[in-house]
């Protein structure tokens, strides 16, 4: 993840995004362990598209797709 985003700000800022999606997120009920992974750098101003992919992601993870 470091090498994605440089700076501890962005790193944390990206958990916080993702802790909040899974927070709202129906999967929690299941109690599942995911592993989040970045494979690409995220763009500032690109956060509400990016939270939008991993509630869709949660959604198939979800279905058991």
């Amino acid at each position: 993840a470091k090498r994605l985003a440089r700076r501890a700000v962005d790193r944390n800022r990206i958990k916080r995004l993702a802790r909040e999606v899974f927070r709202r997120h129906a999967i929690k009920k299941r109690g599942l362990d995911l592993v989040m992974s970045l494979r690409r750098p995220l763009q500032p101003g690109f956060e509400t598209e990016w939270v939008a992919e991993v509630g869709s992601l949660l959604v198939q993870a979800c279905d058991g797709r």
